[in-house]
This record gives C-alpha cells, sequence and structure tokens, in this order.
C-alpha cells in the first residue's frame, strides 16, 4: 500500500487538472456563480481565498494552488510535527478535489444557453426560458419558458399526448414529471402548422436544466413516437452579489 506521501504528486495534478476544467466551465456558462451556499461555506472554511482567486481567472486559481499545496507539500517529511502539517494538508487537499469534482460533475451536465431548438421525427421543437423570481422562503426561483411545436415533415396529422420533463438543479436534484398533454391540452398538427404555450416550473436553486420529451401519436397511421426536446438552461441575470441559493425539502414541479 502507498504511503501517504507518494499521494502528494498524484493529488496536486489532479487539482490542477480539476481547476482547468473548472475555469472552462466558468467560460462556458460566463458566470462565477458556481457553487451551492454549502460549498461556498466549506471553500472559506477551508481554503480562503479561493473563490476570489476562482473569480480571477485560471491563472490565480493555479497560483493559489501551488500556494496552498505543491509548496508545503513538496518537502520530504522530517519531524513527527511537519509529517502531522503534511498529512492535515494532503487531507485538505483531498477535500477540495472532491468539491471541484463534484461541481464538474453538475456543470458539465447543464446547458449553458436558455434556448434548444431540436427536431426529431419531423416533429420540431423550440424552447426559451426566462428567469422570474426569486423567493428563497416559498420556492427558491421560479422560470418560465416558451414552447414551440411545429409539425414540419410529417405527411399527416400528428396528436401531442404526453410530455416528460427531466429537471435537474444545481446540486444535481433530479425531478421527472410526466403527465397527459400540455396546459390541459393535447394538441393536433397538420403538416406545417405549430402550436406554442407557456409553462412555468420553480426551482429549489438558482439555476437548473431542463430536457425532456413529448410523445406523439401519427393519427392516421395509428403509431406513437416520441419527440426529444433538447436540454435548456434555467439561467438567472447576472449579478455580482448573488449566491446560488438552495432552498431545501422543496420539490420541483412543472404545470
Amino acid at each position: 500500500m502507498a504511503d501517504r506521501h507518494s499521494l502528494v504528486k498524484p493529488v496536486y495534478r489532479a487539482l490542477v487538472a480539476a481547476t482547468k476544467r473548472l475555469a472552462s466551465e466558468i467560460e462556458r456558462h460566463k458566470t462565477n456563480d458556481v457553487f451551492s451556499l454549502s460549498e461556498v461555506s466549506w471553500l472559506q472554511d477551508n481554503t480562503p481565498g479561493a473563490l476570489r482567486a476562482i473569480n480571477r481567472g485560471r491563472d490565480a486559481s493555479l497560483a493559489l494552488l501551488r500556494q496552498e499545496f505543491r509548496i508545503p507539500l513538496a518537502g520530504e517529511p522530517g519531524s513527527v510535527q511537519a509529517q502531522e502539517d503534511s498529512g492535515q494538508r494532503l487531507d485538505q487537499a483531498l477535500s477540495l478535489l472532491a468539491v471541484l469534482n463534484r461541481r464538474l460533475a453538475v456543470l458539465q451536465t447543464h446547458s449553458a444557453s436558455d434556448h434548444s431548438d431540436n427536431t426529431s421525427h419531423g416533429v420540431r421543437v423550440e424552447v426559451q426560458s426566462k428567469f422570474q423570481v426569486m423567493d428563497q422562503i416559498h420556492f427558491g426561483a421560479l422560470y418560465h419558458y416558451r414552447v414551440r411545436i411545429r409539425n414540419e415533415g410529417v405527411n399527416e396529422p400528428v396528436q401531442l399526448v404526453s410530455r416528460q420533463w427531466v429537471i435537474k438543479d444545481f446540486d444535481g436534484n433530479i425531478q421527472e414529471v410526466i403527465g397527459p398533454g400540455v396546459i390541459g391540452k393535447q394538441p393536433i398538427l397538420d403538416l406545417g402548422s405549430e402550436f406554442e404555450y407557456m409553462s412555468y416550473t420553480p426551482l429549489p436553486s438558482k439555476r437548473g436544466t431542463m430536457h425532456g420529451s413529448f410523445l406523439m401519436l401519427a393519427c392516421n397511421s395509428n403509431r406513437l413516437f416520441d419527440v426529444q426536446v433538447g436540454p435548456f438552461g434555467l439561467i438567472p441575470p447576472p449579478h455580482p452579489h448573488d449566491g446560488l441559493g438552495v432552498v431545501k425539502g422543496q420539490s420541483l414541479t412543472e404545470a
């Protein structure tokens, strides 16, 4: 079994790699506001200066890693106290790596665009989401989204039978919503016609992502098929002082 000192280099390399990937995700999402409140609290308590460095960019983040981990861990173990200090620093590095990897796993599955446009089996679905309000007392955030469904290539009427939404918040919690039709309707679309509606979803965190599908019936041939709804982000307006507030114990629902 490898001793703890032999872990220093691979752990540091993993931290550097995770930091670079985080910088790429921050650039893709066009915001530094990417951590949950619990993660922000942990970073402030355990790695002072980390959030400031992340806000300043990739180079500042890598410089912090060198200062906090590479330099203190680079030497050979000496006294008992030095070994204890090194062990604590290594534990801190491993914990930080876990936080970064957990956040990356969420960021990489979230859409950075509030719009999606997807065509499958001749039916086109466009979605545009919009942030409405933040109310941490009742539900967290509220998003409206407008959906346009158009029969562009099916040479017979098609009917929307049911919907399925997968809603993911910024802590990685997932809620699946399945129901008949949309907004109480099951519209029928002839070739070239479209149906548009608006709905909403509350979200227990400020930011999230959605994707889904509509089950369609080809009315003449009596066949069922799925139309995919591409992923779109639930993205709040930029605000330098906002945190990613999370309201626990609330479910995600969609009308």
